[in-house]
């Protein structure tokens, strides 16, 4: 079969090389469509009960992830520069398109009793006629007695002040998200600046775009890093520009064709799906590695090119072909789990890297074919004395100490099941975000000065109209 295979491949290079272009093209084209998804990964599948229970309380009452909360620490904070401050700041975030509403003490409230009329009005506590330290002391006075607010937006304790801003939901769930955090944090960033106070930052909407940023900076660094190794490795092994080139440029050729294939199902880029670049450097270096290596021991022995590279397909095609295979269908087992993310993972990835397998089986004969034969220098690695001495030791130990090799593997084993033992579940919302990082900081100072921020919604059904309304179900909520 392979040798078939290898007369169809290095009679026909030119058509070859033509439909793999036209396929590049397609899916290149396609690949500018991708999009990153601005909406947070559920693992769960939608069959599942908790699922559903989240999606009917949704569908009730609206989507909850739409509050970003500014804090500050300042007993400072009622001094009329750092009130005005703070109340200019508030005016600039409503301008901000996106914005809906905000809660905060400039904005703040007061019930004020008519006995004329028998009804209680709204007073707004600091209006825009407010201009004298006497004024603001009193209204502050006032505010600080009303029990609504306490530890809602401030804590008289440490004196700590909070701003809670809903944001659109439909802007949350699109790439104007970015832009719209970034727009919050400058006009805030520059109260920081002029009053010399720290500003502290969290909400789920604010958590997941930072995080989202974070994550997409870390894909880019990661995909470059991993093709730097790649290169690298293939430099200090061959020490040939053509066997660097080449490889790389097929391996850049699979990533763009898994973009498109992304494309193509209408899938978007997730915390997963982002994995799928930097996956497919790792694996598709080896495939040109294997082919490579194998070319330069064929050529080294008869200096045939065309015979060489007929070899290399006929012997390694089949070792190549059943390694990928395996690989794919490892990714391909989440296609059958109920939760979409992990399913869509699994049918890019498990594409993504048979075409790759498949670009670098007919790549590397073609390229190679059609330029010149490597030089003296270019098959030196074939007597690389370090590595023949590392392979040598691997074959020493395997023969002469094959009791001490089972030894120590059961051991490994054992540890590996021991450490299975260990693994402990967590559903944590920021179970991803090490302990420095300033989004961390910032949520324990929530909770430390407002018992924290992350939403806990429990949905009560009284089982006939206005019951929630009644004396006896308010005391038994209390």
């Amino acid at each position: 079969m392979w040798l078939k295979v290898s007369g169809v491949i290095l009679r026909n290079k030119i058509s070859l090389l033509g439909i793999l272009l036209i396929i590049t093209l397609f899916l290149g084209y396609n690949a500018r469509k991708v999009e990153m998804s601005y909406e947070y990964a559920s693992l769960l599948p939608k069959k599942d009960q908790a699922f559903k229970d989240y999606q009917r309380f949704v569908d009730t009452f609206g989507e909850e992830g739409n509050l970003i909360i500014i804090g500050v620490q300042d007993s400072s904070f009622f001094q009329a520069d750092r009130f005005f401050a703070w109340k200019q700041m508030c005016e600039k975030l409503e301008e901000i398109e996106g914005v809906e509403d905000l809660l905060s003490v400039s904005n703040a409230y007061s019930l004020v009793k008519n006995s004329e009329e028998r009804k209680f009005e709204i007073e707004e506590l600091f209006p825009d006629s407010l201009i004298s330290q006497e004024e603001l002391d009193a209204k502050a006075e006032i505010f600080r007695s009303l029990p609504f607010y306490r530890n809602l937006v401030f804590n008289p304790e440490s004196n700590t002040y909070l701003l809670a801003i809903t944001m659109n939901k439909d802007k949350m769930h699109s790439k104007e998200r970015e832009k719209l955090v970034k727009s919050i944090v400058k006009i805030s960033h520059k109260f920081e600046k002029e009053q010399q106070v720290d500003l502290h930052y969290s909400g789920l909407p604010y958590i997941r775009v930072i995080n989202s940023m974070q994550i997409k900076k870390e894909i880019y660094i990661f995909s470059f890093l991993a093709l730097a190794i790649c290169i690298t490795v293939l430099f200090l092994f061959f020490r040939s520009f053509k066997a660097i080139f080449f490889p790389v440029i097929i391996v850049l050729t699979g990533v763009l064709w898994s973009m498109g294939i992304l494309a193509l199902f209408g899938f978007k880029i997730t915390l997963l799906t982002g994995m799928i670049p930097p996956l497919l450097i790792v694996i598709g270096i080896p495939n040109s590695i294997y082919m490579l290596n194998k070319f330069h021991h064929e050529y080294i022995q008869h200096g045939n090119k065309i015979r060489a590279l007929q070899r290399v397909i006929i012997k390694i095609g089949n070792s190549t072909f059943l390694t990928n295979l395996t690989t794919a269908s490892g990714f391909a087992t989440f296609i059958i789990v109920e939760s979409d993310i992990m399913k869509q993972f699994g049918i890019v990835a498990s594409i993504s890297i048979m075409g790759l397998f498949l670009l670098s089986l007919l790549l590397i004969p073609i390229i190679f074919s059609i330029i010149g034969p490597p030089s003296t220098k270019h098959l030196n690695h074939l007597n690389n004395r370090y590595i023949s001495g590392i392979i040598e030791r691997l074959i020493l130990i395997t023969k002469n100490y094959r009791k001490e090799v089972y030894i120590v593997s059961v051991v490994i084993l054992a540890f590996g099941f021991y450490g299975i033992t260990r693994i402990k579940s967590s559903g944590y919302m920021v179970d991803d975000i090490p302990e420095s990082d300033p989004i961390y900081k910032d949520l324990k100072f929530f909770e430390s000065n407002f018992d924290g921020l992350m939403p806990l919604e429990i949905l009560i059904d009284t089982k006939k109209p206005g019951g929630v309304m009644q004396p006896a179900t308010f005391a038994k909520l209390n």
